[in-house]
C-alpha cells in the first residue's frame, strides 16, 4: 500500500514476499508480520539489518491487518478535534505521552440551558465518544471531560452506552464520574491506533 511518494506500508506474510519487495523498503516505511516466528525470520534477513527497520516491524493478526486497513484508507485523515455527536455539539481527542483526551464540548451561542437538556448532551456525547474509541481503535487510560457535574441517573446511562460498546466480559473498564464530570476509561492496549498511523504519516518517529 503506498502512502505517499516517500512513505509505504507494506503487508507481508512470508518471508519470500519480504524479500522480494526489498529493493523498494526504506528506512522509514512501515511493515507488518502475521505473527512472531516470521517477524523473528524477516529479522534474520540481512536486508533488514542493513535498512535499519526493526523498529519499523509490528507483528498484527490477520483480523487486525484488516482492521488497520480500515482504519487508514477511511479514517486517517480525519480532524479528531472536531468530530460532531449533535447540532452545536462536538468532541475532541488528543493524545499525549501518558493518556488520550477526549473533551465534551457544547457551543451556547449566548443561551442556557437546563439540567435535563445538558443531561441530554452528555449522554448524546457518550454515545460518540465510545463509538469514537472502538472505531479509531484508542487503547490505554483515556480520560473524557464531560460536561458540568455528571448526576446518578445520567452516570448509569453513560455506563449502559460504555458496556454496550464495549463488552463487560473485555479487558476495559470506566471509573467516574468526578465531581466536575471526568471519567477514566481504561482499554486493553492496542497495536496501533488512529494516532499511530497520523505519527507514521507525517515522521514515523
Amino acid at each position: 500500500m503506498i502512502v505517499n511518494e516517500e512513505k509505504k506500508i507494506y503487508d507481508l506474510n512470508t518471508p519470500s514476499n519480504f524479500l522480494s519487495a526489498n529493493c523498494d523498503i526504506k528506512s522509514d516505511d512501515l511493515i507488518f508480520a502475521h505473527n512472531n516466528k516470521l517477524k523473528d525470520e524477516l529479522m534474520s534477513a540481512n536486508i533488514v539489518e542493513s535498512l535499519n527497520i526493526s523498529k519499523n516491524i509490528t507483528v498484527l493478526s490477520n483480523k487486525e491487518i484488516l482492521y488497520f486497513n480500515n482504519l487508514f484508507l477511511n479514517y486517517v485523515k480525519s480532524d479528531l478535534r472536531n468530530i460532531n455527536y449533535m447540532e452545536n455539539g462536538f468532541i475532541s481527542i488528543e493524545s499525549t505521552k501518558a493518556f488520550i483526551a477526549i473533551d465534551v464540548n457544547y457551543s451556547l451561542y449566548g443561551n442556557l440551558l437546563n439540567r435535563d437538556a445538558i443531561d441530554n448532551i452528555n449522554i448524546r456525547a457518550a454515545i460518540k465518544v465510545f463509538e469514537s474509541i472502538k472505531l479509531y481503535n484508542l487503547s490505554g487510560l483515556i480520560i473524557i471531560d464531560f460536561i458540568g457535574r455528571v448526576n446518578q441517573k445520567t452516570d448509569i446511562k453513560i455506563r449502559d452506552e460504555f458496556f454496550n460498546i464495549f463488552d463487560k466480559d473485555s479487558k476495559s473498564s470506566i471509573i467516574g464520574p468526578s465531581p466536575n464530570g471526568i471519567y477514566e476509561v481504561t482499554i486493553e492496549r492496542k497495536s496501533f491506533d488512529i494516532f499511530y498511523l497520523k505519527k507514521f504519516l507525517t515522521n514515523n518517529n
